[in-house]
């Protein structure tokens, strides 16, 4: 389900991927490059994801979600690449396993492809 959202450069459209992931994209958006991105994005997630299951070792996700103050299912999504974490929960992720969030990240490849951009983030004035 979708519906317009008014930018102050660009209309784009908006609709719920899931229950916690809003999706917003121009309208005329390269459908390509959004792709590109997607799918960009989920092979980093995954690979973030099974460093997570090495630093875990012989832990469950139990016992991770305990020590770090979260959901198992959290952890279990983080781990298959179904969520992307901020930066506090990276946070207590590299306090919970006693490393530096460069660690996280180690063996991570830099993002190549780009968001399409929204247009302009300011809104029009208010008449």
């Amino acid at each position: 389900m979708g519906w317009g959202c008014a930018s102050a450069a660009q209309p784009f459209v908006c609709r719920f991927a899931d229950r916690e992931r809003r999706e917003c994209r121009l309208v005329g958006t390269d459908e390509t490059q959004q792709a590109r991105f997607d799918a960009e994005r989920d092979r980093i997630l995954q690979q973030f994801g099974a460093g997570l299951r090495e630093l875990r070792g012989d832990l469950t996700q139990e016992d991770v979600a305990f020590k770090a103050n979260l959901h198992p299912t959290y952890i279990g999504n983080l781990e298959r690449g179904e969520r992307e974490p901020k930066l506090s929960i990276l946070m207590v992720l590299a306090e919970t396993f006693e490393v530096s969030l460069d660690r996280l990240a180690q063996g991570l490849p830099i993002p190549r492809e780009r968001k399409p951009p929204p247009g302009s983030k300011r809104r029009a004035p208010r008449r």
